[in-house]
């Protein structure tokens, strides 16, 4: 096993283990010190989130995105990750960050619209969703067919 490999292994036990003060540690020094490559760390953090290690997983996001490493991975799973503990209003911001850089994202615009419809602003999703189903009409024949598998 390299060393890299002890690193994430650790980093791993801490997040199962809850230890969220020595999780920023290791993160900060990961930071500094680029021992392991971006992507790794962002999906160290989606599994986290996947698996409901939400405090650790926003640890992890807020230190990569706090160190100013602007890649749109980090926002839009941050959103998701404010999606899951309900807090939309701090998703929406996340979501704002990505479609600044890519306006047209289809996930981003329909995870957008989801959490407009959360917060109760149904006009505002419906013109969002719209404008994900105008780039992608894809979108839209999924979505009936799954309202069709769901009605049946």
């Amino acid at each position: 096993m390299t060393s890299k490999d002890l690193f994430i292994k650790n980093l791993i036990r801490l997040i199962k283990e809850r230890e969220l003060d020595f999780l920023q540690i290791e993160i900060d020094k990961i930071i500094k010190n680029q021992e392991i490559p971006l992507p790794v760390i962002i999906d160290l953090a989606i599994f986290s989130t996947e698996n409901g290690f939400y405090d650790e997983s926003e640890t992890i996001f807020k230190k990569l995105k706090n160190a100013f490493i602007k890649d749109v991975r980090i926002f839009y799973n941050l959103g998701l990750l404010y999606s899951h503990k309900k807090n939309y209003l701090e998703a929406l911001d996340e979501f704002e960050c990505v479609l600044e850089i890519y306006p047209n994202d289809t996930s981003t615009l329909i995870n957008k619209g989801a959490t407009l419809n959360d917060l109760g602003y149904f006009d505002r999703a419906l013109e969002v969703l719209e404008k994900a189903i105008s780039i992608s009409p894809s979108i839209a024949q999924a979505w009936s067919k799954l309202a069709y598998r769901t009605i049946i």
